[in-house]
C-alpha cells in the first residue's frame, strides 16, 4: 500500500508489455547462441590439450 507522505508512481504503466517481451526475447536468443559458441570453444581447447570431455 502506497505510503499517504510519498507520491506513488506506477513505473510500469508506461511499457508496452508486447514489445517489452519482443525485445527480451532477442536478448535472450542472443545469450543462449553466445553460451553455445562458447561451450563449444571451451570443448574444442580442452580436446586440443589431450583432455577432450565427454557431453
Amino acid at each position: 500500500m502506497p505510503s499517504k507522505y510519498i507520491e506513488f508512481k506506477n513505473r510500469d504503466e508506461g511499457i508496452d508489455f508486447d514489445t517489452k517481451m519482443t525485445q527480451l526475447q532477442s536478448e535472450m536468443q542472443e545469450l543462449l547462441r553466445k553460451e553455445d559458441e562458447s561451450k563449444k570453444e571451451l570443448l574444442n581447447l580442452f580436446k586440443e590439450l589431450g583432455y577432450g570431455l565427454e557431453e
